[in-house]
């Protein structure tokens, strides 16, 4: 229990907690092995979390977001489709750490409308899936002395190359002084689509400092 193994997806987080548990070693079986959604929810449903980010952990689906739109009048005009687009451009920022620019919103039209966005998903008590991790990161980043950080003595990131960049640097921020074993291959990035950044894995060092390189010859 003080190893914590993660991963991209569900089935492959239900794979290492297969593979790890079949370890002849005690203990393996008790090993923490998630999705890094999972455990980025796993701190947001913290009480004291909730009152620090001014939100709710309940993620809203798709389908939920129409009766938003009809409530959102912002911009005046705007289509079903058009404020669509405006979300995706919303969570874009999110997982490509563009929100923490000052000024990300392109223009006005955009500001208001995730202003807007917010205020009905607090309202309702809800998340957008791709709040969960940036919202962890920023109670991470704004609570240095948080006992999630450094909470376990060694950390396994699987498929690093699939994760976008606030994951990667949800996960630089959560390990404090934990040894870290990552494992990864740029070449094998699948998930453009979802923002994934396999140049994280080609600046390790510049993310967490000096380390050792174990190439695998045999890849199965």
């Amino acid at each position: 229990e003080q190893i914590l193994a993660i991963t991209f997806t569900i089935t492959s987080a239900a794979d290492l907690r297969k593979e790890i548990a079949s370890i002849e070693s005690p203990g393996a079986e008790k090993v923490v092995a998630r999705t890094v959604h999972s455990h980025a929810m796993s701190i947001l449903t913290r009480q004291e979390v909730q009152e620090l980010i001014d939100r709710k952990p309940r993620i809203i689906i798709e389908h939920e977001l129409s009766p938003a739109f009809k409530d959102i009048l912002i911009p005046e005009g705007y289509d079903l489709r058009q404020k669509k687009k405006l979300v995706d451009s919303f969570v874009a920022g999110w997982a490509t750490l563009q929100k923490d620019l000052a000024g990300y919103a392109r223009n006005d039209i955009e500001q208001a409308f995730e202003d807007a966005l917010v205020g009905w998903l607090k309202e309702h008590g809800a998340l957008l899936v791709g709040e969960v991790i940036p919202l962890a990161l920023r109670y991470l980043r704004n609570n240095p002395a948080s006992p999630e950080i450094g909470k376990y003595q060694a950390i396994l990131v699987d498929e690093y190359q699939d994760l976008n960049k606030s994951e990667q640097e949800f996960i630089r921020v959560l390990r404090g002084h934990s040894d870290i074993v990552i494992v990864g291959d740029d070449d094998q990035s699948i998930y453009s689509f979802k923002f994934a950044h396999p140049e994280g894995i080609r600046s390790v060092e510049t993310t967490f400092g000096q380390y050792t390189d174990v190439t695998f010859d045999t890849i199965r």
